[in-house]
This record gives C-alpha cells, structure tokens and sequence, in this order.
C-alpha cells in the first residue's frame, strides 16, 4: 500500500527526526509502489506521494551538495 508521507513530513518539520524514512531505498520503493499504482488503474490520490518522494529527493540532493563544499 502505498502511503502518502504527508503527515510523517509535519512531523519532520515540527522537529522529530524519524529515523530510514527519508533515504534512497523509501525513494526506489516509493517511485516504484506508485507507479504500479497508477499502473493498475487503482484511484489514488497523487499529490501526497509525489510530497514525500520531492522531500526525498531535496534531503538526497541537499547530502550530495554537503558533501562537495568542501572542494570549492
């Protein structure tokens, strides 16, 4: 099933830090879950996974960034 992240991202945002919930592999299960979804012709509502996966995304990208400042 999948999920929409939504409400665990207000948690994440009022401080909590939730531990594997914001790495690569809820990433590839997430892109994956919905597309199969979607795929299925299941009614789901889109907005709430694209949420997490774009939050997913941002922390991966923001690590990647990190981790080249200090070749500058």
């Amino acid at each position: 099933m999948v999920r929409s992240g939504i409400p665990e991202m207000k948690t994440i945002l009022r401080g909590v830090a939730l531990k594997e919930y914001l790495t690569f592999r809820t990433l590839v299960a997430k892109v994956v879950g919905l597309t199969v979804t979607l795929g299925s012709g299941m009614p789901l509502g889109k907005e709430g996974p694209f949420v997490h996966i774009a939050s997913i995304t941002a922390t991966l990208l923001s690590k990647l960034v990190t981790g080249f400042q200090g070749d500058l």
